[in-house]
């Protein structure tokens, strides 16, 4: 049949409608992409401006969500809401089949939430109001409104998960009970209803604890089991869920054949259920836990070595989500740690490889870091089994997989391809190409976050941005497939496994630092030494960390130390009720130095010990610290016993090494190899200054100005160009297109740590402007070389990312910087100029000629410290002005 002939598009339409059918009763995903591709020919096809193409971009879009459903696919679901947007736009007021439309795009949205965060409702909001659209649209008796019903209760219960409003439960099961009142006994989706309002009452019974709710929901599965023909392909998930009721009514009543017959129900079903599945990783799941709650009351040992088992199938099990595969792979590796520890090391193997899944980059930036935030620390626990099992190279490879995710995302797409474009030059640069066109997509950050209020004209704009980089994406996915069938490069992008990195560790030394609830242990790269070299702090603990993290805040809280400021004082409010200030001055003046003095004792002197680094040098060692958890919190570089008792000498880590900072080894590998490639001198040595003395709203910093005419006096004569942009010349505009020419930048500014969106951290500009991380990490810096930081809380961090290293200083490494001068917490603003004067004298006395290097900013920023602390002491207030400043990356 030519294309051209009248009708094809009809008869297209018809072959993908049969091949959709039989996906439904085969579940052969062939079928239902066969129908895909189809359709989207009949769609060409169709003469412009037929009344037919709203139901055939509706047939496209269910094709695409279905799909959906198997492959967890974001494109697929992007490309069904685009379908279903278009159905709603082409079909006019008042048509009969606006309200299905309405109801299709609605699932659309519910689907997509499903492969959201825990705390993102918007998609789910939108598909409740679509579905109450099409509702209110529909006449009472419409035989199609039983239908609709049920997508608006799907909807409120999605919500309802999200959010936890019961208000939302109870107005789903009124609605669920309305379907079904309307629906004539003899309907074919009867049962499917009386199963959702069954699984409605079961959760309904979490609050209520009403055993006739759990009786009830038990008793409809039951009705909608009777109901379905044997072959229905809902038949398996009725079975798991009167297998969970029973499981609920068990845990609240203890009959003994509630349970067994659950688990019966759950072993039969997944022999049933064929390979391939995509709810067979669940079951496995469902079969495990209900195995573990019957041990726990009968304590028959067969029981529990058999949940380990489905846990264990449920983890390995390709088919299952990642979400599934990493909950399942959590669960085996605890329970197999207490029963059979020969498999722990292959469940955390398991756990690793879903991290970066789970958050994977078809996700926005914030939405990966929302579902990082309650599983970050599973890198640790991981690791620490590692060192307990002395596999101290699989605990190093351990911890650079499941640590700073999204920074190592960023980074493969700017990999620089230079062995493969050697190889294959085409193909390279085609790589290339579309990992530049990924980050150009304006859409790293708040991807499809469409406002409440926008119009369909506009959600259908951004939906299309959304479909446009998940193409590209799975372009990307498929290229980067085929450049690792080539012998040569199966390992390309990949982690590096420990030897190599070991091979590459700069001169000098690496040390992690991993705190868990079950061990703490520093694992050292040296330079030279093919194996890490294992030193166990068996003194220190998770809980010590997390009461000194806790300890040091609440003194930097006292002391009002959060932004840079013209000094430090004790604020009314901050003080506590009933307490004098004296009082309060007395219990918090010993404390900074109660914390480092404990984290020489307890991490760096059995480091030292245990490398046998006895005495200061006048050449100290180069150590990079790489510390987890409440750790990373911490000002290691700063550890040491001060000189308040003359009784007790002065030791601190400063007499001993130049201290640094690098998120992950990664991270500094790459810094190591940028800097061996060289760059272009004429730009690397360009210094951009950013001085803010009076931004609105904020304390006043006046000493940024006389920072600045310090670093001026002292580049005078020296070849080196600097670019000064002060108050309102300092626009976000001019200071993101100057960064793109200069390998050196300066800010000494108001900074803020933004703790509910990391991504929201920023820099004060001109007037009320700022510069965001999240508008920082878009950018790809080529000359990036140098970054000091002059300003507050710009290597603080988030509590809930402490493996995710986000903070402005992060941002600025992911941008392209080797180097970073940061602070952990407030500057006063008397001794910024001092230390950026400091520093930049010993850069310059460094430097060879007029080539500004930014691997000696290290030593530079340590003796800039050292000399403020010469001049001010060891008191309390001396360890405020310069222990905040740290030194990141090369």
């Amino acid at each position: 049949m030519p294309d051209d002939r009248a009708g094809k598009w009809s008869c297209l339409n018809d072959l993908a409608v049969a091949l959709q059918n039989r996906y439904h009763r085969k579940g052969t995903i062939v079928d239902i992409s066969d129908a895909i591709l189809v359709q989207h020919k009949a769609i060409r096809l169709i003469p412009d401006g037929d009344h037919r193409l709203p139901a055939l971009l509706s047939n496209l879009g269910n094709m695409f969500i279905l799909r959906s459903t198997v492959t967890a696919n974001a494109s697929d679901i992007s490309e069904g809401i685009s379908a279903h947007q278009r159905a709603v736009q082409l079909t006019p007021d008042g048509d009969e089949s606006m309200a299905q439309h309405l109801t299709c795009l609605g699932n659309a949205y519910e689907q997509r939430s499903t492969l959201g965060s825990k705390g993102d409702v918007a998609d789910i909001t939108l598909a409740i109001s679509y579905h109450k659209k099409a509702v209110q649209s529909l006449p009472q008796g419409h035989e199609n409104l039983p239908v609709m019903l049920n997508s608006l209760m799907t909807s409120l219960l999605s919500r309802y998960y999200r959010k936890g409003d019961v208000t939302d439960l109870t107005e789903a099961i009124a609605v669920e009970q309305r379907a079904i009142k309307i629906t004539p006994l003899g309907h074919p989706n009867r049962h499917m209803w009386l199963s959702n309002l069954g699984i409605l009452l079961h959760i309904k019974f979490e609050h209520s604890t009403d055993p006739a709710d759990i009786s009830k929901a038990i008793e409809l599965q039951r009705k909608a089991i009777q109901l379905a023909i044997a072959s229905h392909k809902q038949i398996p998930m009725y079975y798991n869920l009167l297998a969970k009721g029973l499981g609920t009514r068990y845990k609240a009543g203890k009959d003994s054949k509630d349970i067994s017959e659950g688990i019966s129900l759950l072993q039969d079903t997944l022999k049933r259920i064929p390979n391939g599945h995509v709810k067979k990783g669940d079951m496995f799941i469902d079969l495990g836990r209900m195995l573990r709650i019957r041990f726990q009351d009968s304590g028959d040992s067969k029981d529990i070595l058999e949940a380990v088992s489905q846990f264990r199938l449920a983890a390995l099990y390709t088919a299952a989500r990642p979400s599934i595969r990493l909950e399942a792979a959590r669960m085996w590796s605890s329970l197999s740690e207490e029963l059979d520890s020969s498999q722990t090391l292959d469940a955390h193997g398991v756990v690793i490889q879903q991290l970066s899944q789970v958050a994977g980059i078809e996700q926005s930036i914030t939405m990966r870091h929302e579902k990082l935030s309650d599983i970050s620390d599973l890198s640790i626990a991981a690791t620490a089994f590692a060192i307990s099992s002395e596999e101290f190279e699989t605990a190093v490879e351990w911890l650079e997989q499941g640590r700073c995710i999204v920074w190592r995302q960023l980074n493969t797409l700017r990999n620089p391809m230079d062995d493969l474009r050697a190889y294959d030059p085409e193909l390279a640069n085609r790589l290339s190409h579309l990992s530049r066109s990924i980050e150009d997509a304006d859409s790293l950050t708040n991807l499809g976050v469409i406002k409440h209020t926008a119009t369909l004209t506009e959600r259908i704009t951004i939906q299309e941005e959304v479909t446009a980089r998940l193409k590209l994406i799975q372009e990307w996915n498929k290229l980067l497939k085929e450049v690792r069938n080539i012998p040569a490069f199966r390992n390309f992008l990949l982690p590096r496994p420990c030897s190599e990195i070991l091979s590459d560790i700069p001169d000098g030394m690496v040390i992690v630092i991993n705190v868990h609830s079950s061990r703490c242990d520093a694992l050292a790269l040296i330079a030279g030494v093919d194996v890490p070299v294992h030193i166990a702090l068996n003194n220190f603990s998770y809980k010590k960390a997390e009461e000194l993290r806790t300890r040091l805040q609440a003194y930097l809280t006292w002391h009002g130390v959060r932004m840079r400021d013209t000094g430090t004082s004790v604020k009314e409010e901050t003080v506590s009720r009933g307490m004098r200030p004296e009082q309060v001055r007395s219990e918090h003046e010993s404390i900074l130095h109660e914390v480092l003095h404990d984290l020489w004792l307890y991490v760096v002197k059995p480091i030292l010990d245990g490398l046998a680094i006895s005495r200061p040098t006048p050449d100290p060692s180069r150590i990079w610290w790489c510390a987890t958890g409440p750790l990373a919190f911490l000002p290691i570089h700063a550890a040491g016993i001060y000189g308040r008792d003359k009784k007790v000498p002065a030791s601190c880590l400063s007499d001993y090494a130049i201290s640094s900072y690098t998120p992950t080894i990664a991270t500094l590998l790459e810094s190591k190899m940028k800097m061996a490639k060289g760059f272009t001198q004429c730009e690397t040595n360009k210094l951009l200054m950013i001085s803010q003395p009076d931004t609105p709203h904020l304390p006043p910093i006046p000493g940024t100005t006389r920072e600045i005419l310090a670093i001026e006096k002292l580049l005078e004569g020296t070849g080196i160009t600097a670019l000064c942009l002060e108050r309102d010349v300092a626009s976000k505009g001019r200071v993101l297109q100057e960064m793109e020419r200069h390998g050196w930048i300066h800010l000494a500014c108001h900074a803020v740590q933004e703790l509910n969106n990391s991504l929201e951290s920023r820099f004060y500009l001109a007037g009320t402007q700022c510069l965001e991380l999240s508008e920082i990490i878009k950018k790809n810096l080529p000359h990036a070389k140098f970054a000091f930081l002059s300003a507050c809380q710009t290597s603080t961090g988030n509590e809930k990312l402490a493996e995710e290293a986000v903070h402005l200083a992060g941002g600025m490494l992911a941008a392209g910087y080797l180097s970073v001068v940061a602070t952990m917490w407030s500057i006063q603003d008397c001794y910024g100029p001092e230390i950026a004067s400091s520093f930049y004298s010993h850069i310059l006395i460094s430097a060879n000629g007029a080539d500004l290097d930014s691997t000696a900013a290290a030593s530079a920023l340590h003796a800039a410290t050292q000399k403020l602390r010469k001049t001010l002491g060891d008191t309390e207030a001396s360890l405020l002005a310069w222990v905040p400043y740290v030194h990141m990356g090369f």
